[in-house]
């Protein structure tokens, strides 16, 4: 075997141990990205909110459902948080909504009914 054949025969294990290796680590990239929850929009900390106002004017907004990952497998949807309008609650509402598998469970009423 000429020098040649020598080094083009250790480029082509080095290319294929290369491959194999990015081939590896796009798969466990893929993997955790399908199975990785959706980002659900910012929702108000209520907490907070109703120690600043008193309860007054707060809306608090839950949502239950399911969301479908990228290998169809499903999962759990959940979140609750507070605004400060109706509109804003019932626009996070349906921002999960387009994110989840079919319809869920979700709600907007003042923070006073909640207690």
């Amino acid at each position: 075997m000429t020098e040649w054949e020598k080094h083009m025969h250790r480029n082509h294990r080095l290319s294929i141990a290369a491959l194999t290796v990015a081939a590896g680590l796009s798969g466990m990239l893929l993997t955790d990205m399908a199975q990785a929850r959706p980002k659900l929009p910012p929702a108000g900390d209520c907490q907070s909110m109703v120690a600043a106002t008193g309860g007054k004017g707060i809306w608090f907004g839950q949502f239950s459902g399911r969301y479908e990952d990228l290998f169809d497998r499903i999962g759990p949807l959940a979140a609750r948080g507070c605004f400060t309008s109706e509109y804003a609650c019932r626009r996070w509402t349906n921002e999960i909504l387009s994110i989840g598998k079919g319809p869920g469970l979700m709600s907007c009423r003042p923070y006073n009914e909640v207690r």
